[in-house]
């Protein structure tokens, strides 16, 4: 299963800051309340970023990061971008789900009496995605 995952990271005299985030409005979402936390801090009005925060996040932090290292002595650093990954422990994961409620589903629809090869089915997926999450964690 391939999931996309967004990152942004900021340098500073203080050191690095990385987060991932599962979804581009999430990023936005940080991003804005990053920059309106900064802006918070001095006595400007900042009109135009505060604009283009209810229109555009990237366009808002273009401006601002501009601002930033106009009126700072130490320039900061920030990227962002987004990245697909593989995952395949998430197949996995989806593969046992699927399995069970297909089961369950098949034991509902035969008055409520379980069919084992379904249980074990699933049962063995379950097991190999455990298996392949314990190997992820020792590495």
């Amino acid at each position: 299963m391939k999931v996309k995952v967004w990152y942004f990271a900021h340098d500073d005299d203080s050191g690095t800051d990385a987060q991932i985030f599962g979804s581009e409005k999430e990023l936005q979402d940080h991003m804005r309340e990053f920059i309106e936390n900064d802006l918070s801090t001095d006595d400007e009005d900042h009109a135009e970023i505060k604009a283009l925060l209810e229109t555009d996040v990237f366009e808002a932090w273009q401006a601002w990061y501009q601002h930033v290292n106009l009126h700072r002595l130490i320039p900061e650093t920030y990227n962002w971008d987004s990245q697909e990954l593989e995952l395949p422990l998430v197949t996995e994961l989806v593969d046992a789900c699927k399995l069970l409620t297909k089961a369950y589903e098949n034991g509902a629809a035969n008055g409520g009496s379980m069919d084992w090869s379904d249980v074990d089915l699933a049962h063995e997926a379950a097991l190999k995605a455990i298996a392949t999450a314990e190997r992820e964690v020792a590495k």
